[in-house]
């Protein structure tokens, strides 16, 4: 449903099906008050997406009920309560920083949002009621102006914002009063600006210091006076809060400052930001306003349904939602059946794997994962030589081999468990399982005669590094590991068992 002051409509969309056929399909729209009740005929071809002509109905709680008749008079409703409300934009500039009364010093930034039914492209921001810099709006209204310390002397200034929209209307912010030195702690932000989204625990970054009128360096005394101070009044820590001011985290770097906004923490939403710099002789803020939004839009196809035919062309209808903003739907049509496209729920992903010493030179193997990749199955293809040997006897078994091993993780350390979240790409684990491979024992030769011998192991596996790459598709993660085998010789030839240690990497594909 949508409501515009541009005449005034609901859009109900939805699907009704019958196993034999539908005869009438009616939308009732009634006030909760006891008013007339409107009646709407909807389409009985299954999905349907029909405007109502709310124009004439006042504000308030309204009824909707949807009725579905079947030819042998049979009935199903649904129901929903809605509201009407009238939506008025009050065109408007809202002043984010620095807010009425603050006083500011060195580089500090004017930021805010302009909200208005007609778009407005650029903001003027005026300082004594002169025009001072001009500066772009984002496509949901939010600007932001750097200032520095040639801009403005000292002083209390009225500040006011203004911009004119499209349809010709002048907007105007209420006039603040703005408390300005040139000398002073100073902190910004530099890479995030009002209205930014941010997702997936993104760095912020920004500057900070204690602004002091520069001094030539052959100024003699005066430079000399100039770096003490300098010296003096080094940004001694940084930190931030995410609760207006209540509480503050510390923050990493002094004048050049990094934080990694943890995003899994934080509400999807409008987030509120102060980030503040102490020096030994003061103290300095900067607020923002970034939308949090870490969670996927959410969409659902209505038409058409699984497994009908089409000529022509292809009538969708679906719905699609998302807590901040939608940027684009976009449909994709491609051949074949839409199992071809995916992985086997059941599988989690696909690897290579490369491993060396052991019972073989090397070997290289693709395998499979399941149950969140906490088990492996492979199979692989290798070259022992022939001075390579498992029972200490020249030459036997060696030659090609090819074989299959399975491995299921007992242990595993995420290091993000005990050192926070910026650990989150590293981890450790421990596996046991067990491996069967074909030897040919055919020496240097590639030949496969009755030579050929079949062994056994036990094997235990301890990945030591475990890299994820965050935001890649394919070749997101490699796994270095050491593995302990143990072999099991045959009585037939000889009897008893080996043990080796061989390394290798694991490759994710998917």
């Amino acid at each position: 449903m949508s409501i515009s002051k541009k005449g005034w409509r609901l859009v109900a969309d939805g699907r009704a099906f019958d196993n034999i056929v539908i005869s009438s399909c009616t939308l009732f729209l009634s006030s909760l008050d006891g008013g007339q009740v409107q009646q709407v005929k909807l389409p009985i071809a299954g999905v349907f997406s029909q405007n109502v002509d709310t124009s004439a109905l006042k504000p308030g709680w309204y009824n909707i009920r949807i009725e579905v008749r079947d030819k042998a008079d049979n009935v199903s409703y649904i129901t929903r309560n809605i509201v009407i409300k009238q939506k008025t934009v009050v065109n408007r500039i809202e002043q984010i920083f620095p807010v009425p009364g603050e006083s500011v010093a060195g580089y500090f930034t004017v930021s805010g949002r302009v909200v208005s039914e007609s778009p407005v492209k650029t903001v003027e921001l005026l300082i004594g009621d002169k025009p001072v810099k001009t500066a772009e709006t984002s496509e949901y209204g939010y600007f932001h102006i750097d200032m520095a310390p040639e801009d403005l002397a000292d002083g209390e200034y009225a500040v006011e914002i203004r911009g004119m929209a499209a349809d010709g209307t002048v907007i105007r912010a209420e006039k603040q009063t703005l408390r300005y030195t040139k000398q002073g702690a100073w902190v910004r932000i530099t890479n995030f600006f009002p209205g930014d989204f941010a997702h997936q625990r993104p760095w912020m970054q920004g500057e900070a210091g204690y602004y002091i009128q520069p001094v030539a360096k052959d100024a003699g005394d005066a430079y000399k006076v100039y770096e003490q101070a300098l010296r003096d009044n080094k940004v001694e820590r940084m930190e931030i809060s995410f609760d207006n001011g209540r509480s503050f985290d510390p923050v990493g770097g002094a004048e050049k400052w990094t934080y990694r906004l943890q995003t899994q923490n934080i509400p999807d939403g409008e987030v509120r930001i102060i980030v503040r710099t102490v020096t030994s002789q003061g103290a300095a803020i900067c607020k923002t306003l970034l939308v949090n939004d870490d969670r996927p839009p959410v969409v659902r196809v209505l038409n058409p349904e699984e497994g009908q035919r089409f000529n022509d062309k292809i009538r969708l209808v679906g719905i699609s939602s998302d807590e901040n903003r939608l940027a684009d739907i976009s449909v994709n049509l491609r051949r074949g059946d839409k199992g071809g496209y995916s992985v086997p729920e059941f599988i989690q992903g696909m690897y290579l794997d490369f491993q060396g010493l052991g019972a073989t030179a090397g070997h290289v193997g693709l395998g499979l994962t399941f149950f969140d990749q906490n088990v492996k199955l492979q199979i692989e293809a290798g070259y022992a030589l022939p001075e390579n040997l498992l029972t200490g006897k020249e030459a036997w078994p060696n030659g090609l081999v090819f074989g299959a091993r399975l491995i299921a993780s007992v242990f595993k350390l995420p290091f993000e468990s005990f050192l926070g979240p910026d650990w989150e790409f590293f981890g450790m684990s421990l596996g046991v399982g067990a491996a069967f491979s074909y030897f040919t024992n055919s020496g240097e030769e590639i030949t496969f005669t009755e030579d050929g011998l079949i062994f056994g192991a036990a094997l235990v596996q301890f990945e030591f590094a475990n890299l994820s790459v965050p935001g890649w598709s394919v070749f997101n993660n490699f796994g270095f590991y050491a593995q302990g085998e143990y072999w099991f010789i045959s009585s037939a030839v000889g009897g008893g068992g080996h043990f080796n240690v061989s390394f290798g990497l694991r490759v994710r594909l998917l």
